[in-house]
Order: structure tokens, then C-alpha cells, then sequence
């Protein structure tokens, strides 16, 4: 689960970075992601600093941007149909109704899953794992392409 939600936050960010440029963080994301992604990476380089010293500034507010904010990201604005849409439909799930929130709620899903499996006593039914595993084999194919 962690390494499709590392590829997904590199192909974003990515995105992000090559259209906005310097300010990818700002311009890329919604306002109130933006403000909840950073809060958190404010209270976490508050804490870094309070009580062992370190550096703060190697805290990134693009670490606090969670799975589920991914949707809100990548259907904002223009993004959707500009580079996300490409890159982003699952191949099965390419001709279903429902636009861009249909075709992102496989993230949705993911989230959904991850937040199970923070609880120690979750045990992952078999659609599940077949799911998340589809989602791993389809975001590897595409990295390699």
C-alpha cells in the first residue's frame, strides 16, 4: 500500500512541478488541502523543534497531503483534463459514467482500505488484496512505460 501511494504522490507532484513550476505546491493544490497539509507540517516542525532540536526545514508540507486528498487535487480545476485524466483512469474503468469522480473513486477505495489496515485486529478480506494488488500491477506497468 505505502509503495502505490509513494508512486501516485511522485506522479502527481511531478505533474505538479513540470506544469506549475517553483510554485507547484500553492498553484497545484486546493486551498483547503493546501492549508490542512500545511497546519500539519506546522505543528510537526514545531514539535521537531521543541523537543529534539532538529531541523525543521526538512519538513515538507507535500508529506501531510493524504491519500484521499489526492482526488480533490487531481480533479480541481483544469487539472483533470489537461494531464491527469491520461495518466490516472484505470483501463477497466475508462468507459464508466460518472466523470472524473467515478474514474478517481479507485483512490477513494485505496484510502478507505489504508485506514483499515492502521487497526491492528484488521485482517484484509481477499477482494481486498486482489484490489489493492490490481491497483500495485497497473500503477508498475504504467511507471515503466
Amino acid at each position: 500500500m505505502c509503495e502505490i501511494e509513494n508512486k501516485l504522490k511522485t506522479i502527481i507532484s511531478g505533474s505538479l512541478q513540470e506544469y506549475f513550476g517553483t510554485s507547484w505546491l500553492v498553484k497545484g493544490l486546493p486551498k483547503n488541502t493546501y492549508t490542512k497539509a500545511k497546519k500539519l507540517a506546522d505543528e510537526k516542525a514545531y514539535d521537531l523543534q521543541l523537543n529534539s532540536g532538529d531541523d525543521a526545514e526538512d519538513v515538507n508540507v507535500w508529506d501531510f497531503v493524504s491519500l484521499a486528498d489526492y482526488v480533490s487535487i487531481v480533479t480541481n480545476g483544469k487539472k483533470w483534463s489537461s494531464f491527469f485524466e491520461e495518466m490516472l483512469v484505470r483501463p477497466e474503468e475508462t468507459r464508466i459514467a460518472g466523470g472524473k469522480e467515478a474514474k478517481t473513486q479507485w483512490i477513494l477505495r485505496l484510502s478507505a482500505i489504508k485506514n483499515k489496515l492502521s487497526k491492528e485486529s484488521y485482517s484484509v478480506p481477499v477482494d481486498e488484496y486482489s484490489y489493492v494488488k490490481s491497483v500495485y500491477d497497473w500503477i508498475m506497468e504504467m511507471l515503466t512505460l
